[in-house]
């Protein structure tokens, strides 16, 4: 499964007035305020400050911006808490070409939360995952060489690392952050092996 899109993590945000107290924080998806008074104070839960842009994400962002509430089944945001509710078992590969999709928030105990928990708990078996930011011609190329090693090897995490040397020591004046920005992590191994 490949998503080449944009991703985020936004930092805590606040919606409505801040002081309305620690009971009013936001730890529910934007479409279930519809039954009752929208909540105000910051949204803790990172599972629900992480996602990916699909078709539809500008128009949610417009009507957000608006102080509108999108009809969530149809609001183009794949956010990490609404990942973790598909099935992905027997998914042996979920790659996020898009920036920045293995940032979270660290909580103590729980270990990073955003799309790589969101993937691994919908059964996802191995993730690849963007760092920081990329380039969209970069990474376009980046990934034809990774599948193309893939397809030959089988091997993810091989095909991944022999592609990253490959492009750094092509890149290495030009823009070698291009393929160090990849990440393999496997559902079993809380782990990352990156360059």
């Amino acid at each position: 499964l490949h998503f080449a899109t944009h991703g985020f993590f936004l930092e805590k945000i606040e919606f409505g007035d801040a002081s309305a107290g620690p009971a009013s924080r936001v730890d529910r998806p934007i479409g279930d305020w519809e039954d009752g008074p929208r909540p105000r104070g910051p949204i803790v839960n990172p599972m629900y400050r992480s996602g990916i842009a699909l078709a539809g994400a500008q128009s949610t962002i417009e009507k957000w911006r608006r102080g509108e509430v999108p009809d969530p089944d149809n609001d183009g945001i794949l956010m990490a808490a609404e990942v973790g509710d598909l099935d992905l078992h027997g998914t042996d590969l979920v790659t996020l070409s898009a920036c920045s999709t293995a940032t979270g928030e660290v909580l103590s105990g729980e270990g990073v939360l955003g799309l790589r928990r969101g993937f691994v708990m919908a059964g996802a078996r191995n993730l690849l995952m963007t760092l920081w930011p990329v380039a969209d011609e970069d990474t376009a190329d980046f990934m034809e060489d990774f599948y193309r090693s893939y397809a030959e090897t089988g091997n993810a995490p091989r095909s991944l690392a022999d592609v990253q040397r490959e492009w750094l020591v092509r890149l290495r004046e030009s823009s070698p952050e291009s393929s160090a920005a990849f990440s393999y992590a496997t559902a079993r191994d809380s782990s990352s092996i990156c360059s």
